[in-house]
């Protein structure tokens, strides 16, 4: 089989470099451009790159891509609005037999 280099390869977004492992197998590493912190990196061989021990020529490979995102994450913290609670001490003269509620779901007795 021919030698096979990161040139047989339609790289966008990225960098591709190749490493032979044996006479007939490469591995390829693709690499986020510089100044690229999220996209998509796509990678596909051209068809007529490389042969096999036949003579035979490959035939253009499908699109792989990936999507990626290197930026890091954000956070913003803001405060609510705080809550003032305001207890008041009333004190109310009723006459016993005469409950005063005061619930405003519930209805007062002297308000008819």
């Amino acid at each position: 089989m021919s030698d096979f280099t990161a040139d047989a390869l339609t790289v966008t977004t990225a960098t591709a470099t190749v490493a032979k492992v044996s006479d007939s197998q490469w591995t390829t590493a693709l690499t986020a451009q510089d100044g690229v912190s999220v996209g998509t990196l796509s990678v596909e061989m051209l068809a007529g790159e490389v042969t096999d021990l036949a003579g035979n020529v490959n035939t253009a490979s499908n699109t792989r891509s990936i999507t990626f995102d290197l930026e890091p994450p954000t956070v913003a913290v803001s405060t609510a609005v705080r809550t003032l609670t305001l207890t008041l001490a009333l004190s109310l003269a009723t006459p016993k037999s005469q409950p005063l509620f005061l619930n405003p779901a519930q209805p007062n007795p002297r308000r008819g």
